[in-house]
Parts: structure tokens; C-alpha cells; sequence
């Protein structure tokens, strides 16, 4: 049954497999960010990039590879031209570290450039005014 199951999930849509608030975020970011060529994230949730038919905007598209000083320097350099950062993310409290202790230069930076969001369930788009 292996062949006829992998085939059928192949082709099934992505919202089968997503929450209801999931798919919510899903589709009205979808909509928000739809003019946008790419965006960043600032959480664990890498899959967005795919379901929002995005690209990263930098080379951080996953957060757990960010980790050094240097790393962090570099994501800031490249968030410079962004205009929209997800955050808040359903997988961020997996880690046992907080993201503004694990992340100090990158949590500050963020904080300080991209001051308004809008808000779907429990994620963020975070934007520069």
C-alpha cells in the first residue's frame, strides 16, 4: 500500500493537515503579505516560508541555525531591507532557552525597528513603520 498511500498524499491539500488556527493564519497572511517577493521569520516555524509560498528574504530561513554572535549580525544586516517579519510562532516554546536570551542582538533589533504588527491567533506580523 505504500506506493497508492504516498501517491494520495502527494496530491492532498496542504490545509489537510493544518489546525484550524493554522490554517487562519495561513490565509489571511496569504493575503496580507501577497504584493511581498519575500519575508523573514523570528520563529521556529520554517514551514510557514512553504505554506505562505514565500522565499526568505535572507539565508536564516531556519532560526536554529542562527545561534553565534556573528550569525545574528549578519540576519540584522539583511532584515535592514525587510519590511515584514513573522514571529511568534506555535513551535517557539520548544526551546528550553527564550529567543531574547538566545538571541540578544537579534531580539533587540527587532524589537526596536519593527514596532507595529497585526496579529492572527497567536502569531505576529511584525512591520516597519
Amino acid at each position: 500500500n505504500y506506493k497508492s498511500n504516498i501517491s494520495e498524499y502527494l496530491y492532498l491539500d496542504d490545509q489537510i493537515f493544518l489546525s484550524d488556527d493554522d490554517i487562519d493564519f495561513v490565509n489571511k497572511a496569504s493575503f496580507f503579505l501577497s504584493s511581498e517577493k519575500c519575508i523573514d521569520l523570528y520563529t521556529y516555524d520554517s514551514p510557514l516560508l512553504y505554506l505562505l509560498k514565500k522565499p526568505s528574504c535572507s539565508r536564516f530561513s531556519f532560526l536554529w541555525s542562527l545561534g553565534s554572535i556573528k550569525n545574528q549580525r549578519e540576519y540584522i544586516q539583511s532584515l535592514k531591507d525587510t519590511k515584514f517579519i513573522i514571529t511568534d510562532g506555535k513551535t517557539d516554546n520548544w526551546s528550553i532557552v527564550p529567543f531574547e536570551i538566545k538571541y540578544p542582538l537579534l531580539d533587540n533589533f527587532i524589537k526596536e525597528n519593527f514596532t507595529n504588527e497585526f496579529v492572527i491567533g497567536s502569531r505576529k506580523i511584525k512591520f516597519k513603520n
